[in-house]
């Protein structure tokens, strides 16, 4: 049989533990989300590098509007920041071409203008020859 301070202390306990494990829940998915946001922008470094080295004539701007095209649908193609190494394209035959691709991403406040939150910047890089 329960007493009345034992039903109590089960809610406290619930009143403790269910904001832990909503953090951990929430953090989980947040990190689910970086990741596949990274993904995309692996892949897409790596197609706009291999559209650099394939396509003859081709400028900085054209490959960086290559990768913008191959980011999916997470990431917002306006705050994508595209850099190429060399700066000038076409490059010279047999130099490398390095695309990086930089992208702040929200942490723990999502698109949000109502609650703006700390940023981290998710990069990748692909260097092809």
């Amino acid at each position: 049989m329960k007493t009345s301070l034992q039903s109590g202390s089960v809610l406290v306990e619930a009143a403790f533990v269910t904001p832990l494990l909503m953090m951990m829940f929430m953090g989980i998915v947040q990190f689910g989300q970086m990741y596949g946001v990274l993904s995309n922008l692996r892949g897409a470094s790596a197609v706009a590098a291999r559209a650099a080295i394939l396509g003859a004539g081709r400028s900085a701007t054209e490959v960086c509007d290559t990768a913008r095209a191959a980011v999916g649908n997470l990431v917002d193609v306006g705050r994508l920041e595209c850099r190429t190494s060399p700066s000038y394209l076409p490059a010279k035959a047999n130099t490398p071409v390095t695309i990086t691709l930089n992208y702040p991403m929200p942490v723990l406040s999502g698109a949000s203008a109502f609650l703006p939150g700390p940023t981290l910047t998710l990069t990748a890089k692909t260097t092809m020859q």
